[in-house]
């Protein structure tokens, strides 16, 4: 079972009425909501027991909703219009997710408080880019939810975001394994502000005007709060081979990894830097380097999105086929280079 599990109403998504609860070791006195789209300023209450730890001790209370992910991102500096246009869609999933910003020395967090995101400090880099385990002690510290996740500041995301996390969340899987949740990314060339308004409209863009990736590159890792962050090396974002190291390594050491992409949407805001834009970037290959240090041999392409052993997808419920929901299952059969990690 999912640490925490929530009750969908209609295959909730954003826009859509639903009623939450939250489990583990919080046992629900009464529901206290039904209704869509909430303002913002309403606060999702609910009245729970909580379980002590002492047996036959329990305390009634009204308690806050946990998000069901805490998001977060950096970027250097704002000089590029198409951030704003992440600002406000990953605003939009609010209250399920908390957007999270990073902000390096020196960088304006105007816009980011304007569009009512968190903002923490980079706490710690490395040729003078952020840590990634460092950003996910730090927000795990900081906040509570579901799951949290890192993600480029140039993907946008549509409901499918929060349908496939509300399945994972409520799956049947081991409560002791970590989660880790990677996905390809759709690039798609000039997509204007007007029409990423609109979440919903994010697919038909796609569609018509993206291109799915390679399997070699992730853009997000949204793991469970079990996920051991701690003892991964210092990899810094932005940079190759971390990616693919992170999933590689979790798939040998036998967490649940899952693929996103066939019911997530992560549209990559794709500019005249290209869709390699790591690999151009100053220090390069920090993470190559580092990575080589400590292991040695890696054999990369084990790393892949398709060697997670599972997987997401729609499906259609019933004979109504506007009405799907998401489905989590395992891969038939893996490549063989998929276990060939070479460390």
């Amino acid at each position: 079972m999912a640490i925490y599990g929530y009750l969908m109403t209609n295959n909730m998504s954003i826009g859509t009425t639903a009623t939450h609860f939250l489990k583990h070791r919080l046992h629900i006195a009464s529901t206290a909501l039904t209704q869509s789209l909430l303002p913002r300023s309403e606060t999702i209450r609910f009245n729970v027991n909580v379980t002590n730890s002492t047996p036959g001790t329990a305390k009634n209370h009204t308690s806050e909703i946990i998000p069901l992910l805490t998001l977060f991102t950096t970027w250097p500096k704002q000089n590029n219009k198409s951030l704003n246009l992440t600002l406000r869609n990953w605003a939009h999933f609010k209250p399920l997710v908390r957007p999270v910003f990073f902000s390096p020395n020196g960088t304006s967090t105007k816009d980011v408080l304007a569009h009512e995101w968190e903002v923490l400090p980079v706490s710690k880099t490395a040729a003078g880019i952020p840590v990634l385990k460092n950003m996910f002690i730090d927000v795990m510290s900081k906040y509570r939810s579901v799951f949290y996740g890192y993600c480029n500041g140039d993907i946008l995301f549509d409901g499918g975001l929060i349908d496939t996390l509300l399945t994972i969340a409520n799956a049947s899987l081991r409560d002791d394994t970590p989660i880790l949740i990677i996905g390809r990314r759709t690039n798609v060339v000039n997509v204007t502000e007007q029409e990423s308004r609109d979440a919903s409209n994010l697919s038909t863009i796609a569609k018509k005007r993206g291109k799915l990736f390679m399997t070699l590159a992730e853009d997000y890792f949204i793991t469970s709060p079990s996920f051991p962050w701690a003892d991964i090396p210092g990899v810094v974002i932005g940079r190759r081979a971390y990616d693919n190291w992170i999933v590689l390594n979790s798939c040998k050491n036998n967490h649940t990894v899952i693929d996103a992409t066939g019911s997530m949407l992560a549209l990559h805001l794709t500019t005249k830097d290209g869709n390699f834009e790591g690999s151009k970037r100053q220090n390069a290959n920090y993470n190559w380097n580092l990575l080589y240090n400590l292991y040695k041999s890696i054999r990369y392409v084990a790393g892949a999105t398709t060697c997670a052993p599972w997987t997401t997808n729609y499906v259609h419920v019933g004979r109504n086929t506007l009405h799907r929901t998401v489905r989590l299952s395992r891969r038939r059969k893996l490549h063989i280079s998929c276990y060939q990690y070479q460390y």
